[in-house]
């Protein structure tokens, strides 16, 4: 057949499902040209390593380069399936900014970051397609966005992912074992080699071994020195101090520092004895130590990568006087980065990079947290390098977070005490070490605390009168709102205005947190949210019913929480215009 056109495709990944694409373009090119009137041909594929060898495929079509792929100007199509957010993200962009068009699988990609991506297409006038990221390329996406459109849809119900839905299937209706099920999926194409972004999920225990905290150190020196004053009998912590004087009553009748341990103890099991000792754990990290192994053979993972968790640590503080800083129960925030021992110290600057990017996204600016650079006798005994992230509170200075290249001293210590190997092999380079660990460990509650603070407002208003008033808001970056909008009827005695306030509350629910509010005047009810932080308020109008002006029908007033402006934009048009602005 005479083929007008041929569109050139360039292929991300060749793996399980890059692998698939390929055979299914090369088998069905004859049918694809006749159905789509244009032929499509893969002109590059991007892969990881060129050594090792692929079957099926003309090798000239492989690359270990980018540029390969992004300068060629015939290339029109741009196919990601090498999963994982970056490189991914990056070229994405990149292929959107230079014109080309973009198919992704990549669920893990489009949930993080969909609408960066989605907004870049638009800016360069090319499409970025994701159906096949959902349930295996079952259409649901365009069915729900074009067939559908005309339908009021409630809620879609279902576990839109294929593997999952293929596992759950097999262990179900044929009782399947799941890692027999897991081992099928993977062998029929419908998990990639390595399946954790379908399947993988961790936690570790509060209740601590022993042993664990024996080992790590923790029982000899995760202590603070403390002392007691003789004259009021009030404790405290030795550093503390401040001229030799009690913090009470001023006597410098004080007793000598002694080691004060900070884990609090409990027993597990009917005998309270030393041999059933436990304790509460006093930092998330030493359980993802112990794990590590577990999840190096399950999951297949090539340093570096990290493990995180977000959960209750527990210390038996001294004087827990000091709000957030000194509880005895917090949340804490850790992440343990394994990589090799010669990029510990350059991974230690990445991750500072990384943190200060976080903080400027939730609402603390880089240029008002304190970098300190914890010098040699200061640092941490397992420590090489430090870095405290400060930030200056109304009340003073006080650490959100550290990132410590703590080096191989944590697994050294669990593989000399457990009598197991604790080393990575590297398939690549045939080595067998101890990785080496950059931890970034960060306090939930404090840094919750440092974006509210930063947020915190007084603002003083005059109005048309000359009359003052000081108006208390809190500027949260949207995404960080606990409430992303509000929903007002100007009038709730006004049947029509509360019927429509209440279809768009039901309709923003599903995708952000709203709330509904028709008490009061709407100034009032503007001042209840700014208190809050609600950085959007949605006012259901006369103007909304078309009652004092035609063209003004079926929109709403959107008043800004920073700027108190008002805008009006179509119900229609609504929840993208929120999603793209809390999100």
């Amino acid at each position: 057949m005479n083929q007008e056109r041929v569109v050139k495709a360039g292929l991300l990944g060749f793996g399980t499902v890059g692998s698939g694409v390929y055979k299914l373009v090369e088998c069905q090119k004859d049918e694809m040209a006749m159905k789509a009137g244009a032929g499509l041909k893969i002109q590059k594929i991007l892969v990881h390593n060129m050594n090792k060898k692929r079957k099926g495929v003309d090798q000239s079509l492989l690359t270990d380069k980018w540029e390969d792929i992004i300068n060629d100007d015939e290339i029109e199509i741009v196919i990601e399936v090498m999963g994982g957010i970056e490189p991914a993200r990056t070229m994405i962009l990149e292929a959107l900014h230079a014109g080309k068009n973009v198919v992704t699988a990549n669920k893990d990609l489009v949930a993080t970051h969909g609408h960066e991506l989605l907004e870049a297409a638009e800016e360069s006038g090319v499409d970025f397609l994701f159906e096949a990221a959902v349930a295996g390329a079952i259409p649901i996406i365009r069915p729900l966005k074009q067939c559908l459109a005309a339908n009021e849809i409630q809620e879609v119900i279902g576990i839109v992912n294929g593997t999952t839905n293929f596992i759950l299937t097999k262990m179900i209706e044929e009782g399947m074992d799941f890692g027999d099920a897991l081992e099928l999926a993977t062998e029929l194409g419908y998990a990639e080699a390595d399946p954790t972004a379908d399947i993988e999920g961790l936690d570790a225990a509060i209740l601590t071994n022993r042993k664990v905290l024996h080992y790590s150190g923790h029982e000899d020196t995760f202590s603070d020195p403390m002392t007691d004053c003789r004259k009021c009998k009030g404790r405290f912590r030795a550093d503390h101090i401040k001229d030799g004087k009690c913090p009470n009553c001023g006597s410098t009748d004080l007793t000598e520092p002694r080691p004060f341990n900070l884990m609090f103890k409990t027993t597990v099991g009917p005998v309270d004895n030393a041999e059933n000792l436990a304790y509460l754990r006093p930092e998330t990290a030493q359980a993802i130590f112990t794990q590590f192994k577990n999840v190096v053979d399950s999951t297949s993972r090539k340093l570096p990568f990290g493990i995180a968790q977000i959960g209750k640590s527990f210390r038996n503080e001294i004087n827990p006087r000091n709000f957030t800083f000194r509880s005895r129960e917090f949340e804490q925030m850790e992440i343990e980065y394994f990589c090799r021992p010669e990029d510990g110290l350059s991974l230690v600057d990445e991750w500072l990079e990384h943190r200060l990017c976080f903080y400027d996204e939730v609402g603390v600016p880089r240029e008002h947290i304190h970098i300190l650079d914890v010098p040699d006798g200061e640092r941490a005994f397992y420590s090489k390098k430090t870095y405290d992230l400060e930030y200056e509170f109304p009340f003073g200075i006080q650490e959100l977070e550290g990132i410590a290249y703590r080096t191989d001293y944590d697994l050294s210590c669990h593989q000399k005490g457990s009598g197991r190997p604790l080393e990575y092999f590297d398939e690549e380079t045939r080595e067998k070490f101890i990785p080496h660990v950059v931890e970034p460990s960060a306090g939930c509650d404090r840094t919750i605390l440092a974006i509210i603070c930063e947020a915190y407002d007084e603002e003083e208003l005059v109005d048309d009168k000359g009359k003052k008033d000081v108006r208390t808001v809190l500027r949260f970056v949207p995404r960080m709102a606990p409430i992303k909008a509000a929903i007002f009827p100007l009038l709730k005695k006004n049947g029509e205005q509360v019927r429509i306030a209440r279809e768009i509350e039901k309709t923003l629910q599903p995708w952000m947190s709203v709330f509904y509010d028709e008490t009061g005047a709407v100034g009032r009810r503007y001042r209840r949210q700014d208190e809050v932080g609600t950085p959007f308020c949605i006012t259901v109008d006369f103007e909304t019913l078309g009652e004092n002006d035609a063209s003004l029908k079926g929109t709403v007033t959107i008043r800004h929480r920073d700027s108190m402006k008002q805008e009006r934009v179509a119900i229609n048009d609504l929840l993208h215009w929120l999603i793209a602005r809390v999100r």
